[in-house]
């Protein structure tokens, strides 16, 4: 909010009077700082009604008719707003709170640099100094004039140095001018002038992190939890950067001292399950897992991870469980369905396998390996033709792959079409000899045949 020293009995004797359907009395002053505060807060319904309280019972004052013009221009009534302020130009042209307004105007109207010239005429006489400044770096982030909108931020945070939108703003022009370096410089220099921001170590932590200087930002998020031990963000990112330093005991640990901070720990005790995963402690992983899943059964990735364990300890069986309790969550995962056609060829539900590899198909359609496996899978489980028909799709898509027509002149033989089958065969070998014992040796039966052994003998193949 603006107006630091503003009483919030005001606005509580005000919403009492619009609860109570009463008509209290609000000197002018006192109703400009009720507008003003509505509209700091966002609440432009009440900032509209603390409005025409006012001119009920100011409808003259020129403080009030300011507001008036900023509330209608908050509604888009440029026409109207532009009117009062062009009346008030002719009454009190040197008004700050309407060169403001003003501004405020060639904003909404999308000319920045007219509202630039107006916050700058307003920057010279106000007491409000941050909040212009701010403005005049909204206006500058708008055209991408960055380095001068971080100019104008700076300059307000300089003037209020618990101006968190100033500070974030800076943040913002630094990330958008990838300067990393003056951007950590910066946040050494507001340390030094508020070295108990926990905010600024934190950020300071995250920007070491960013530039892979891990030991530093562990420094940078201990000092943040040394101010705020309750900082859960900062317990975060310093079990993170113990991971990338392959200290995944020290993170463990980190990950369980803000345990007590979360509202939803299921997040928490995934990452400890994956630090135990990567010290290969499978047994403390999938308990870890476990107490995810329990703390929000609709987050996946435990599911998926549970059943990997399962899947290295050969419960098969079980990790399918988990395996399609994942894709129930998350059934655009394609890795969670290449899991679930291998165990499922595993355990010889080759039905559901052909259904994961027809998913796989839809959600990466130019995997020309799985096309492969599919047309695989079909053959193997005697579904001839549903393997030719996924073999011409293939070849609509995959048109000089010689591999895919020996695939074809396969399920040709096996079906007892031979002459079909040494056509497929014979473009097979032109296009790409080499591939010939890759795929035939899958498939004795066909490659005993006399007319194939006869057709390979003639390319110099056997």
């Amino acid at each position: 909010m603006r107006q630091e020293t503003f009483d919030n009995s005001l606005v509580r004797r005000f919403e009492e009077m619009i609860e109570l359907n009463d008509a209290f009395y609000f000197d002018p002053g006192e109703c400009v700082e009720i507008i003003t505060h509505y509209i700091d807060v966002l609440d432009f319904e009440y900032a509209q009604k603390a409005l025409l309280h006012a001119k009920m019972q100011h409808p003259y004052h020129l403080d009030i008719r300011i507001k008036e013009a900023e509330v209608l221009l908050i509604f888009d009534k440029f026409s109207e707003a532009i009117e009062i302020i062009d009346q008030l130009n002719n009454i009190i042209p040197y008004h700050n709170d309407l060169i403001i307004v003003q501004a405020k105007y060639w904003s909404f109207m999308g000319d920045s640099l007219k509202a630039i010239d107006f916050y700058k005429r307003a920057l010279k006489e106000s007491d409000e100094e941050n909040y212009i400044c701010n403005n005049i770096g909204n206006e500058y982030l708008g055209i991408q004039d960055i380095t001068k909108a971080l100019y104008y931020f700076k300059k307000a945070l300089h003037k209020h140095l618990s101006d968190e939108y100033a500070f974030y703003s800076c943040l913002q022009c630094f990330e958008e001018l990838r300067s990393f370096v003056e951007c950590i410089d910066f946040l050494k220099q507001h340390i030094d002038r508020n070295p108990y921001s926990h905010i600024a170590w934190f950020q300071l932590g995250l920007k070491y992190f960013k530039i892979k200087d891990y030991k530093r930002a562990l420094e940078a998020f201990d000092y943040a939890l040394v101010i705020n031990d309750t900082f859960l963000s900062a317990y975060t990112c310093k079990a993170r950067c113990f991971e990338q330093l392959d200290n995944f005991t020290s993170a463990i640990k980190v990950y369980k001292e803000g345990l007590h901070l979360e509202d939803s720990p299921a997040l928490a005790y995934f990452n400890i399950g994956l630090c135990y995963n990567r010290l290969e402690l499978p047994i403390e992983a999938l308990e870890a897992f476990q107490q995810s899943i329990h703390g929000d059964p609709q987050l996946d990735k435990p599911w998926f991870e549970s059943a990997l364990i399962y899947e290295q300890m050969r419960y098969h069986q079980k990790a399918l469980y988990y395996i399609d309790r994942a894709i129930e969550l998350n059934n655009d995962s394609l890795v969670y369905w290449k899991r679930a056609a291998y165990l499922n060829i595993r355990l010889r539900n080759y039905r559901e396998a052909i259904v994961a590899y027809r998913k796989m198909l839809t959600l990466e359609p130019k995997n020309y390996h799985c096309w492969i496996s599919s047309i695989e899978l079909l053959i193997g489980t005697g579904r001839y033709i549903d393997a030719m028909d996924l073999i011409k799709k293939a070849l609509k898509r995959f048109q000089k792959s010689g591999e895919l027509n020996y695939y074809m002149s396969c399920c040709y033989f096996l079906i007892h079409q031979e002459e079909k089958g040494l056509t497929e065969l014979d473009k097979a070998v032109s296009a790409a000899p080499r591939l010939c014992k890759k795929v035939m040796n899958k498939y004795p039966a066909v490659l005993k045949k006399s007319l194939v052994r006869k057709l390979l003998l003639k390319y110099h193949i056997l």
